[in-house]
């Protein structure tokens, strides 16, 4: 890999706000009434498996579908941002790269000089980037150890920065998406059943006749219809995960990341038990729309995460006891929760689907990341509960560490 881009990724993966501002999509919204398009583009609209469905349907057979139309314009929201808060995204950025140069610079030194002078040495394993920067894994985390105690009220300020921007930025892309969602349901959808109108990203759920999927395919305003089916999830086994075997002592006693001012959601098929050592001096805030009773498996993820003992002691929790999906984490993030943790099986397969260009919709634009520990973790929005730097979100930072003997950057 060429070094320039190496050291250009390492800096980024570095940074405070990479977790929580992530990649920006700002394509423009096409609200109120679509142009017709040609008919040999409905193929790229219509998915295989919904097309399969209605060549066996009659005209006014009900079917239940996603629809994605067009996005809101992100530009006006990002500017709504600014002149709310006076802060943006580019700003923060600085702050926080400016903030971290130097953890940089000392992880790895030789690194960045040859990336400055424009050579391109090939590494592809730890070990070989361990040559390279002349650093030891035992040298990175005491020099991480250091820095960080002495930043301590730096990070503390970036934090509550980048919370204002991220909560006021969720809220006017909230506004844009139920105008520009509920515009589209009264001018097209009215003889629908609405499953689900969200609230984050520009999808409706809904059941429709075959004549109106058709219509709807020939809408500009609308990017894709695929068929619905209600996910439906159960826990995810026993669990053999401690806070010492994933080493997410480390973080919290040496480097001072106690979750203090983060917000952390769940997603379990029932709530933690609050009453048990771990739990009992926690508020926990469980969505008001579930009526789940406790259970031992939502009760230790919690313990994990923000118990007494945990790795972040001093995170909020907000648990979604499941009842949909989209419901329960898009209330999760109505609620300004920066992580959500999915210790639920929600489908096998490793498809790119609705669910997955939903989730990677969430993370990128309301800046919520989306931790799960499921059967498919090569699909670039997942990542497995290994070591205490699958967790760093936790602490909203996340630094350049490496697990299994890999440079590993966490997503969003």
């Amino acid at each position: 890999m060429n070094m320039k881009i190496r050291a250009l990724s390492l800096f980024a993966a570095a940074c405070l706000t990479a977790t929580t501002l992530g990649n920006q999509s700002t394509s423009s919204a096409a609200v109120g009434i679509g142009g017709a398009i040609a008919v040999d583009q409905l193929s790229t609209k219509i998915t295989e498996e919904l097309q399969a469905v209605l060549d066996k349907s009659q005209d006014d057979d009900m079917i239940p579908v996603y629809i994605w139309t067009n996005d809101i314009d992100y530009n006006m929201v990002e500017s709504m941002t600014v002149q709310a808060t006076g802060l943006s995204k580019d700003a923060i950025m600085k702050q926080s790269s400016d903030l971290y140069e130097p953890l940089i610079v000392s992880l790895a030194p030789d690194v960045m000089v040859e990336a400055v002078a424009g050579k391109s040495v090939a590494i592809t394993s730890s070990e070989e980037y361990e040559a390279a920067a002349k650093i030891t894994k035992a040298d990175t985390l005491s020099l991480m150890q250091n820095f960080y105690s002495a930043h301590k009220v730096e990070f503390a300020k970036l934090s509550n920065t980048v919370d204002v921007y991220a909560n006021n930025r969720r809220s006017f892309a909230r506004e844009a998406y139920n105008e520009q969602n509920g515009g589209f349901v009264d001018n097209y959808l009215k003889d629908a059943k609405i499953i689900f109108q969200s609230q984050y990203s520009p999808m409706i759920i809904c059941e429709i006749s075959k004549s109106t999927i058709m219509h709807l395919s020939t809408l500009n305003n609308v990017e894709s219809l695929s068929l619905y089916e209600r996910i439906v999830g159960t826990d995810e086994g026993s669990i053999d995960t401690n806070v010492k075997s994933i080493r997410g002592d480390y973080p919290r006693d040496n480097l001072g990341f106690d979750g203090g001012g983060v917000k952390v959601g769940q997603i379990e098929s029932g709530k933690p038990n609050g009453t048990i050592t771990e739990l009992s001096k926690k508020n926990i805030v469980v969505n008001p729309a579930s009526s789940a009773g406790s259970t031992n498996h939502a009760s230790l993820v919690a313990s994990i995460m923000v118990g007494s003992t945990g790795m972040a002691p001093q995170a909020e929790l907000y648990c979604a006891p499941y009842t949909d999906f989209y419901s329960d984490a898009e209330w999760l993030v109505s609620k300004g929760v920066s992580v959500i943790n999915i210790s639920f099986g929600l489908r096998d397969g490793n498809t790119y689907d609705t669910y997955a260009q939903w989730t990677d919709h969430i993370v990128n634009q309301s800046r919520c990341n989306n931790l799960s520990k499921t059967h498919y973790t090569s699909l670039p929005y997942r990542q497995n509960f290994e070591t205490f730097e699958d967790f760093l979100p936790l602490y909203n930072i996340n630094p350049f560490l490496r697990s299994k003997g890999h440079p590993k950057n966490l997503i969003f």
